[in-house]
């Protein structure tokens, strides 16, 4: 049984989510270091409350490995292009083992020179990118991290899904947490299909159908497009990632990748849902602001910032809303009280624990 007898989701241990994902990862062959990155990526989406991103993912994952798209026991290789620059090959692996290990590089190197920049291709699902760009605020500098996707969103009067939805993360670095994390669409493919798959409307301007209609239905949303957010500016930037990711890095192109895991069996207005690669580009900046001032000046005037939009009038009802802060404050209740997942989550690793022989993720108490 997964949830209360009220129907709220049940509470679990985030140790214990941890030590489910990364022993079914190692079953399937992942070395138990990389096996926990990539568990650590998919908790670390669940206390944002990035739930699309999150343990939900476990499935299809697995289905990615045992159907052969993803060799558990791929090698990252990274090739030193300059002091401040790398370009990393995943090989095929997933974007949490990549990108951590292009992020360490470059939280390394830029403690050297100031700025660095690491480039990634031949890389899989990336997870949430709010994840690698805190990385690098975790360690007193600035994390951008941006990836391109297989194409789901169309471009300003156009139909066919001939954008990916491609994220962009930007964190800094202080105790305001400031942390934004956005896709290009209005919202994921992946929040439509869990929307949908609750027998749930989406709401309209999320997404058109096959013929180009406003719909609520998230089947016909999964069958069609999702929209840009803000229209011209946000499919501006997707093709402004896709540039950074893939075209900068030799990274296969939007239109070369399939879909897969959450929404892989779902078909893309425009896309290669039937051939193509999973894998994708990954584009990582990491600033010192030590570079330019001392650390603490550049978080006195972040807060300083921060305060200054915080103290706006609000509307009734309303509170000033900071990228990042809510989001740290749900980190700290689910660390504390543990991680809500749904009966049908559970229902879905409970089948991939009894497959594998894995124990069963437990609640807490």
């Amino acid at each position: 049984m997964a949830s209360t007898e009220n129907g709220e989701d049940r509470r679990y241990p985030v140790a214990e989510v941890t030590r489910f994902a990364t022993d079914v990862f190692v079953a399937v062959g992942m070395s138990r270091e990389h096996a926990g990155w990539l568990a650590d990526n998919l908790i670390d989406a669940d206390l944002h409350g990035v739930n699309t991103h999150g343990v939900v993912r476990i499935p299809g994952y697995i289905s990615q490995f045992t159907r052969g798209d993803i060799d558990p026991k791929a090698s990252v290789v990274l090739s030193e292009k300059s002091v401040a620059s790398a370009l990393v090959d995943g090989g095929g692996t997933f974007g949490a083992i990549a990108g951590t290990q292009a992020m360490e590089w470059g939280i390394e190197a830029a403690a050297r020179t100031g700025i660095a920049m690491v480039g990634a291709k031949n890389v899989a699902h990336f997870g949430a990118a709010g994840y690698f760009a805190r990385l690098a605020a975790a360690h007193g500098m600035i994390g951008i991290a941006m990836t391109n996707t297989p194409p789901a969103v169309a471009t300003t009067g156009g139909i066919d899904g001939r954008l990916g939805n491609n994220p962009l993360a930007i964190a800094a670095p202080g105790p305001d947490n400031f942390s934004l994390d956005v896709a290009m669409s209005v919202v994921s493919r992946g929040r439509v299909k869990l929307t949908a798959d609750a027998g749930l409307p989406i709401p309209e301007g999320w997404a058109i159908d096959s013929d180009g209609h406003p719909t609520t239905d998230g089947a016909a949303a999964l069958d069609g497009s999702l929209l840009p957010f803000g229209g011209y500016k946000g499919a501006g930037l997707a093709l402004a990632v896709e540039i950074l990711a893939a075209a900068l890095t030799g990274a296969q192109l939007t239109q070369q990748a399939k879909p897969s895991g959450l929404t892989a069996t779902a078909n893309q207005g425009g896309g290669t849902a039937g051939g193509g690669s999973v894998t994708i580009g990954h584009l990582f900046l990491v600033i010192d602001p030590r570079i330019f001032r001392p650390l603490e000046d550049v978080e006195q005037d972040i807060h300083q910032i921060v305060d200054y939009v915080k103290d706006s009038r609000t509307l009734p009802g309303e509170k000033v809303i900071i990228a990042g802060q809510r989001e740290a404050e749900l980190v700290a209740e689910r660390e504390s009280s543990g991680i809500p997942l749904s009966a049908a989550v559970v229902a879905s690793l409970d089948d991939v624990a009894a497959t594998l022989g894995v124990a069963a993720v437990k609640p807490g108490a």
